[in-house]
């Protein structure tokens, strides 16, 4: 790891790929993978995607070549039914092909609470939509919304 918080991997190490950057599914020239904080950018546009799907599966029936097929050819994952539009922009944002055009996450926190502070104030009640409970191997869980 280097003082840009850059790591390179020196083996091919097994990785959630479905949370992974463009820079991860397609390193350049070598075998060696780098991740940095705009990788991570890409993987926390996932996890907003993930908590408003409320934890559906990430790109269904796709596997690594399949994911691959689909980010290269300039498709992301569609809006999350509950989350408002200017969120889904600011993910799309977090899933730019250039790293150094996506957003840090100073810039993402600000746009989040404009977001909220917005819908708080003009529209409060997008903030309290019902979430449906189902139960799993005994446990509770929200129902999926998109995938079911």
């Amino acid at each position: 790891m280097n003082i840009d918080y850059q790591y390179v991997s020196d083996a091919t190490p097994e990785l959630p790929f479905k949370w992974q950057p463009l820079e991860v599914l397609f390193p350049p020239f070598s075998e060696y993978k780098t991740f940095t904080q705009k990788g991570d950018i890409w993987s926390f546009g996932i996890l907003i995607w993930e908590m408003f799907e409320r934890g559906s599966d990430l790109y269904p029936g796709l596997n690594l070549q399949g994911l691959r097929s689909f980010l290269k050819s300039g498709q992301r994952l569609p809006c999350p039914k509950h989350c408002p539009r200017e969120l889904y922009k600011t993910m799309l944002w977090c899933w730019e092909k250039n790293p150094e055009n996506r957003p840090n996450f100073n810039t993402i926190k600000t746009d989040i609470e404009v977001i909220f502070n917005y819908i708080k104030i003009h529209q409060p009640h997008k903030l309290n939509f019902p979430v449906e409970v189902t139960s799993v191997n005994g446990y509770e869980c929200p129902r999926r919304s998109r995938f079911e």
